[in-house]
């Protein structure tokens, strides 16, 4: 028995049912809706076609939504146009800006450039003012401080003591300088002018040498001898030798410094013309630091100091060399030596034959030496001290003026170079302590037409053993 495909209910015997247009389908009449032939299940409907009017209301459907998101889409990209054009003008904002901060920095770091180098220039004014304002001092040591001293009569007392009058002709000020709780404060003595200051001194040199012979060493056996001699002499100063070796690459002025210096313990040794071209070229010496500068170009020149290991020491400064030795510039190398007692500042210097550029070596000198209280210089400096004659005048200038702008006094030696028909003063020591200076010499280097300068200071070195 048929069944109704819309009410489910059965379809009576001889009663006929409504087909579907598209199936086998069959419903009551009643359950079609009168469609008749037309009437589609409910299964065929769903999955027919749509009609012309569903399609027509669907686009018109579509239509309204396109409208509606392309009015939201204008409004979108407007503002993202507006927010592009805001980020945009920001953007140059900042990027100008910048620049100027860019050119702002630029100009400080320039100006920062500037005032660094006028506070050099100042500073190393200010030194070189320090140091003049000093040139007519000097320091007493090793009177006892009395509470209620009259510092006149003391100054009385060391005049008569090294026969140079202490007045007030000829002083222009005196005190006790450093610390008031100390037991040992100097006397700072000022002097009206250098020449007496210098007379002072020289006198002064004359009562130790007077008063000392028992430390004169016997120098009669021989340079190296002689050496080993001035060491056991004075076991406890600083011994400090200067020679022009006029090459220490030759062989046999090698075989001879080793000869002077291998068992001479003397403390610092400078030599000027090392003609050493490289570290490979530096001649060693046993428990001695080397410092060197060397000229790379032909021509000789180069210098070098060997400190005794027993000091602690350290490198200042060095010259750098000209490649071409066109300008004739000054070798030096400056450094640091730390005694029992104090620090000081060496420094060794070679000056071509009228070479220039002298004063570049001072302010090098000068500026690093500002913390220290005592500077030695020793090198040949080709200055002819002592001359009368004006082209030595003119060409020894730079370093006279150096002398007597860092207040350094010459130890007074002899001629120390010798040819035949000619003998001139080109080497020197020279020091702020002249004070301290207790000996000096001058021997035979066996190297080269230069003498062996010695000179001895009281500073107290560090023991060490002697080789005989």
């Amino acid at each position: 028995m048929p069944y109704c495909f819309a009410c489910e209910r059965a379809i009576r015997t001889g009663t006929t049912g409504t087909k579907c247009k598209k199936c086998d389908n069959l419903a009551h009449a009643a359950c079609t809706g009168g469609a008749g032939g037309e009437w589609l299940c409910s299964a065929c409907a769903d999955a027919s076609e749509p009609t012309l009017r569903d399609v027509m209301a669907l686009l018109k459907e579509t239509r309204a939504a396109q409208a509606n998101q392309t009015g939201v889409l204008r409004e979108v990209e407007a503002a993202l146009a507006a927010s592009i054009e805001e980020c945009h003008a920001k953007i140059v904002e900042a990027t100008t800006a910048m620049t100027e901060l860019r050119e702002e920095v630029s100009a400080l770091r320039d100006e920062n450039v500037s005032l660094r180098a006028r506070v050099r220039g100042l500073e190393e004014r200010v030194a070189a003012a320090e140091q003049y304002s000093r040139v007519n001092d000097v320091e007493i040591h090793g009177v006892p401080f009395v509470k209620g001293e009259n510092v006149s009569e003391i100054l009385a007392s060391v005049g008569s003591a090294v026969a140079y009058p202490l007045t007030n002709e000829n002083v222009e000020v005196a005190h006790r300088v450093g610390d008031p709780s100390a037991a040992k404060r100097g006397i700072l003595v000022r002097f009206m002018r250098k020449s007496q200051k210098t007379e002072f001194l020289h006198a002064r040199k004359v009562m130790v040498d007077h008063v000392q012979p028992s430390f004169t060493p016997n120098l009669t056996s021989g340079t190296p001898q002689a050496l080993v001699n001035l060491c056991h002499s004075f076991p406890n100063k600083l011994k400090i030798v200067h020679v022009n070796a006029e090459s220490l690459n030759c062989h046999s002025h090698a075989d001879m410094f080793h000869l002077l210096f291998d068992n001479s313990q003397i403390d610092v040794i400078a030599v000027s013309e090392t003609f050493y071209r490289c570290q490979s070229d530096v001649l060693r010496l046993k428990n001695y630091n080397t410092f060197t500068a060397n000229r790379n170009s032909s021509g000789g020149g180069g210098v070098a100091i060997y400190v005794k290991n027993t000091y602690d020491c350290k490198l200042l400064s060095k010259s750098n060399s000209d490649p071409t030795g066109n300008l004739k510039k000054p070798d030096d190398a400056i450094i640091e030596i730390c005694l029992s007692d104090t620090k000081i500042i060496f420094g060794c210097v070679h000056r071509p034959p009228k070479g220039g550029y002298f004063d570049e070596f001072g302010e090098d000198f000068m500026s690093l030496g500002i913390d220290y209280k005592f500077h030695i210089v020793a090198g040949d400096v080709n200055a002819h001290f002592g001359s009368m004659k004006p082209c030595d005048i003119r060409d020894g200038k730079a370093v006279y003026d150096f002398l007597e702008l860092y207040n350094l006094s010459r130890v007074p030696y002899d001629a120390t170079f010798h040819i035949e028909g000619c003998d001139s003063h080109l080497d020197m020591i020279a020091s702020t302590c002249h004070e301290q200076l207790v000996y000096h010499s001058q021997l035979h280097s066996g190297m080269s037409n230069h003498d062996l300068l010695v000179s001895v200071f009281r500073h107290e070195v560090k023991r060490s053993c002697l080789i005989v």
